[in-house]
């Protein structure tokens, strides 16, 4: 499951973290909200508590969109075309996700 870095510190809240901990490979990516410091330290703290978890860390380049304002556009007709990279964009179209 891909999470971004801001979920990562809130996932002991969800239902049962100890089984989904140890049966959903997560993989963490950077949101601007958090440092790389800081996501790393939680994945850390996190694959020592719950033995035999699977958490990856991929830094990437932080891009200031969120899915709820891509969904926000394609619900009021609108073009995320510019604001998602180009296989992305066609992805989602080939695959009706622009459809709520």
């Amino acid at each position: 499951m891909i999470i971004g870095s801001d979920t990562v510190v809130q996932l002991e809240t969800w239902y049962n973290p100890e089984a989904l901990l140890k049966s959903v490979g997560f993989v963490v990516v950077d949101r601007a909200t958090e440092s790389q410091d800081e996501t790393i330290a939680e994945i850390k703290r996190l694959e020592a508590k719950y033995i035999g978890c699977r958490i990856t860390y991929l830094p990437m380049p932080l891009i200031d969109i969120s899915s709820s304002a891509v969904r926000q556009l394609w619900s009021q007709g609108k073009s995320a075309r510019y604001l998602l990279p180009e296989k992305v964009h066609g992805y989602m179209i080939k695959h009706g996700l622009n459809k709520g």
